[in-house]
């Protein structure tokens, strides 16, 4: 993506996006992490901080970007409640850090982790 000023111009890659994405998602309540489903077998991995971009999906548009997100929440928590977390961290983050306008901000939970171990 494009971004120009007075001043200039900016290149700003998709993947420095999804990461940004990826990051602010992370660290919201409830989140075990970013999740990356392979199609060609169905099996579903959580990705380490190298690669959270693979779990999220960004489309432009005239107004600005539309962000989907994969993630794996915690087991017993409300997921609406994690969901609206989310949406409302990347967002604001995205828009702060990058100054690019977010028209709107999908949660997709791929994955609820139901074991009782604390990473």
């Amino acid at each position: 993506m494009k971004i120009s000023n007075n001043l200039g111009s900016i290149i700003l890659p998709n993947d420095c996006i999804a990461s940004i994405c990826g990051y602010a998602a992370s660290r919201c309540f409830g989140v075990k992490g970013i999740v990356s489903r392979n199609v060609s077998d169905g099996l579903m991995q959580l990705l380490g901080v190298k690669n959270m971009s693979r779990g999220v999906k960004i489309t432009h548009n005239d107004k600005g970007i539309h962000i989907e997100l994969h993630i794996a929440c915690c087991h017993g928590i409300n997921m609406t409640t994690v969901a609206t977390s989310i949406m409302d961290e990347v967002k604001f983050v995205v828009e702060h850090d990058t100054g690019i306008r977010v028209t709107g901000v999908d949660v997709c939970i791929d994955y609820v982790d139901t074991s009782d171990e604390e990473e």
